[in-house]
């Protein structure tokens, strides 16, 4: 897709602003040591990025909720581990003085992003945080974008995110693409920075330039 100054951006949320690869990789290395099973370092990636039904479907069968479920109560024990990445700030700062609103877009519960935010105090920066687990609906969904905007979407929207997910769903609402990812994947995005510095250098030359 072309690229058009946005009109509004969407944010993912675990590994785009929030560094909660830490987290993950902790808890799934508890429960781990609980059933056997190890990952690797690109089933992590799977998990943060979202494709959570094919890796538990995988690692433990037709009936995974239990592991789920242990996941997340690790995971929850584990949070305060979690960090903004370096560039967090001045990335959402570089939006707010283009006037581009932002939004959070995540597989997250939305209680939880909001208590997130608050606790970094980035909660100032975005004009609604939706958690897909409260609105029956996910990313690559496009119905997901009207939990968003309601029936009033903008026309240029910019997707930012690491996962596979992430670039579907600006795919199917017809947003251009910012791919986080060190190395290339194996489905199409618009364009891909390897880190959020990356993401930061793209829009100040984009939107300053």
């Amino acid at each position: 897709m072309k690229w058009h100054t946005p009109d509004a951006i969407l944010w993912d949320w675990d590994n785009t602003l929030l560094n909660s690869r830490p987290i993950a990789e902790q808890a799934l290395k508890q429960l781990g040591q609980e059933t056997g099973v190890s990952v690797t370092d690109d089933e992590v990636t799977e998990v943060i990025g979202g494709h959570l039904v094919d890796f538990w479907f995988r690692h433990y069968g037709p009936d995974p909720i239990p592991a789920v479920e242990k996941f997340l109560t690790y995971y929850q024990e584990n949070n305060d581990r979690a960090v903004l990445f370096p560039e967090t700030v001045a990335v959402l700062n570089l939006a707010q003085q283009q006037g581009i609103p932002q939004y959070v877009v995540s597989n997250k519960n939305t209680d939880i992003l909001v208590e997130e935010a608050k606790r970094f105090h980035i909660d100032i920066y975005f004009q609604k945080i939706v958690g897909t687990h409260n609105h029956g609906v996910a990313k690559p969904e496009p119905a997901f974008a009207d939990k968003i905007f309601g029936t009033d979407r903008p026309r240029h929207i910019l997707m930012i995110g690491d996962g596979e997910s992430d670039v579907a769903f600006a795919r199917a609402i017809g947003a251009y693409s910012l791919f986080i990812r060190p190395q290339d994947a194996p489905y199409p995005y618009d364009k891909r920075v390897p880190d959020l510095a990356g993401v930061f250098a793209f829009l100040k030359e984009k939107m300053e330039g």
